[in-house]
């Protein structure tokens, strides 16, 4: 680099300097949430293309009509942004020990998903999951 560049970088009349950025910078909460939209929004692409890959392949396969497919692809893919935005938040806090951060990212996203998995899940599916289950441990009786 040439040396002629002053050190000094001007002001402008708010105070705040022309360069470098971080001069007038005092919005350090903001980030954390700043990086979780971030995650979530890479969450929610990676999700759809996931879902959208294996939802494609049973409408070719005349498994689900193009809406439930959609639907299906709309649904995992805000699952997986929401579960990583609030990953990313919770490991966030853990910025001192990466092991903890991994773990934290780990256990919420899992958490997230198993919630949104359970609550999204339908009734009939539910009742279908415990009827076989009773069958099973009756055939072991």
């Amino acid at each position: 680099m040439s040396s002629h560049y002053s050190a000094n970088y001007p002001t402008y009349p708010s105070g705040y300097a022309s360069y470098p950025s971080e001069a007038g910078y005092t919005g350090y909460a903001a980030a954390p949430l700043n990086s979780a939209w971030q995650l979530a929004k890479v969450g929610a692409v990676v999700g759809a293309c996931g879902a959208g890959a294996q939802n494609l392949r049973r409408y070719q396969d005349q498994e689900v009509d193009p809406a439930v497919a959609i639907t299906a692809t709309l649904k995992a893919s805000l699952a997986a942004g929401l579960a990583a935005g609030t990953a990313g938040l919770v490991a966030s806090q853990f910025r001192s020990s990466p092991a903890l951060s991994l773990l934290a990212t780990l256990a919420t996203g899992t958490a997230v998903m198993y919630a949104l998995n359970h609550l999204t899940q339908p009734q009939a599916e539910k009742g279908t999951e415990t009827s076989t289950e009773k069958s099973a441990g009756e055939q072991t009786a």
